[in-house]
């Protein structure tokens, strides 16, 4: 049965917050390390409304197919990745991925965009899109939003 509710994930300023500089485990100077709170709530979210995730993030440009395994290697559940987990890197904006992965995609009926740069205020998915404070990343109003809030 195909999965119907997605969460678009971005990774800096969302599993990657600037807070995670702080960690002691940190890799510097390029952050590598994800904030193990930002990871455990977005698993717990997924968990609890059966979301499937899907990368739509800039590190599909930069690290090409060693994003999935490094997110996996991070705490992100392998299992709660869609079997097409990551959208198309070679697209240079993060919405176009998500627009192109849709419509590759018509069965998924409900998703959210955990993103921490806004959509333009013309795209239509605007309101899909769940901001995030780059310097917190997923907080419990995120997760709350997720697990509680009306789906898209």
């Amino acid at each position: 049965m195909p999965h119907k509710k997605i969460i678009f994930l971005d990774i800096d300023g969302v599993v990657l917050p600037e807070r995670a500089n702080f960690l002691p485990s940190q890799t510097k100077p390029v952050m590598k390390v994800f904030d193990p709170c930002a990871v455990s709530l977005l698993n717990n979210a997924c968990h609890k409304r059966r979301f499937k995730l899907v990368i739509h993030s800039s590190w599909l440009r930069y690290y090409q197919n060693e994003t999935l395994p490094h997110c996996i290697s991070q705490g992100i559940k392998k299992g709660h990745f869609h079997d097409d987990a990551c959208c198309d890197g070679n697209l240079h904006w993060r919405y176009d991925r998500v627009d192109e992965w849709l419509s590759r995609h018509p069965e998924v009926t409900k998703y959210f965009i955990l993103d921490d740069t806004p959509p333009d205020d013309g795209y239509p998915r605007r309101d899909h899109w769940i901001p995030i404070n780059p310097d917190e990343g997923i907080t419990l109003e995120v997760w709350r939003m997720l697990t509680t809030g009306p789906l898209k």
